[in-house]
């Protein structure tokens, strides 16, 4: 069982999960605690069910199902971030947006479901299997609108902090800006998905981007929540994950030993595949 890389997304899944169950049963009518989490639950489902499948489990049905349910949190995580901002901003024009997102996300879903052609096979790597699309034709798509769907909500909540002009505001946007700018580079968790033999570290990604929200929540009551934390608590928290995160991502065998293997000699692209 591959409990150095399989429990900390698990675990951290399960986290932003109750934090998402938090926020919305503080207010249930809001659409804006509602979309953080749907966004919540899609991590969790992404986090929660690759994390488990990293514990090495090995009957092949059971891991593509695993994934299966995994990459449908995937798929939704784009669409339900910009339902959140879109929310968040009261940004009306792009209600229609946010619905036709909605709809494309369930196309994907649907022939990831029910056909081979989104997820074509599975590989090991280093740290457990992972699903891989090598010759499909609907996942380049797929990659493709998830990539500009996240770019335009870059680009929304920019241009909404420069042009707003309420302090209070201005320090909310700021702070959802940020944690969609920290988990931005999680994008590379698709390099895997191409034989590209790069560990999937956006869980610590979307971890600090989740403090980061959880921590607007606490001091500027995002979402007009309010919640007494001390800030120590806040501090040892952050620097329990910081400390921890250079051990969960090194390979079994040592930095060094990975650029000279899988680099140096031409083992960056992984070639053991399970499923075709």
């Amino acid at each position: 069982m591959n409990f150095l890389y399989g429990l900390p997304p698990l675990i951290t899944g399960l986290l932003i999960l109750l934090l998402g169950l938090f926020v919305w049963v503080k207010n249930v009518k809001n659409r804006v605690n509602e979309s953080f989490f749907l966004l919540c639950f899609s991590t969790f489902l992404w986090l929660g069910f690759y994390g488990f499948s990293f514990l090495q489990v090995r009957k092949v049905d059971t891991l593509m199902l695993l994934f299966k349910i995994g990459y449908a949190g995937v798929i939704f995580i784009p669409v339900f971030w910009f339902a959140f901002i879109v929310n968040f901003l009261n940004e009306v024009r792009f209600k229609k947006l946010v619905n036709i997102s909605y709809f494309i996300a369930v196309f994907f879903l649907l022939t990831l479901i029910f056909t081979n052609s989104f997820i074509t096979g599975i590989r090991k790597y280093f740290w457990g299997y992972y699903p891989v699309a090598i010759g499909s034709l609907l996942h380049p798509i797929f990659l493709s609108f998830y990539i500009l769907l996240w770019m335009f909500s870059v680009k929304t909540l920019f241009f909404s902090l420069i042009e707003s002009h309420s302090a209070i505001a201005r320090a909310k946007i700021k702070y959802v800006f940020f944690s969609l700018l920290i988990a931005t580079p999680g994008v590379l968790d698709f390099a895997p998905n191409y034989g590209i033999r790069i560990y999937p570290f956006a869980w610590v990604l979307v971890t600090i981007s989740i403090i980061t929200m959880a921590y607007a929540i606490i001091k500027h009551h995002l979402m007009d929540i309010r919640v007494a934390v001390t800030r120590t608590g806040i501090f040892l928290f952050v620097y329990t994950l910081v400390l921890s995160v250079p051990y969960k991502i090194v390979p079994p065998d040592g930095w060094n030993n990975w650029w000279n293997n899988w680099v140096c000699q031409g083992r960056f692209l992984d070639t053991q595949l399970l499923i075709c």
